[in-house]
């Protein structure tokens, strides 16, 4: 389910981004260091749970299609 991996990328990057741009020093930027890390934590922990929905999706998606293939075919 690739909508999914869409999502978990965006997460994790919008928490890598975060917390790089925090971690210059940027004037009015409005997170400081303590934000940006727990930003990146759950960007990443929210894209890893995103991920293995996808991947639960499309399994059991799979094993729908599979099931229903099979009695028509004998």
């Amino acid at each position: 389910m690739f909508p999914f991996f869409i999502g978990a990328v965006g997460l994790i990057a919008y928490g890598a981004c975060i917390y790089a741009i925090s971690m210059n020093n940027i004037p009015d930027f409005p997170y400081d260091a303590g934000a940006a890390l727990g930003y990146i934590f759950y960007g990443t922990l929210g894209g890893l749970l995103c991920a293995l929905a996808g991947i639960g999706v499309q399994h059991y998606l799979s094993k729908y299609l599979s099931a229903e293939e099979r009695p028509g075919t004998t």
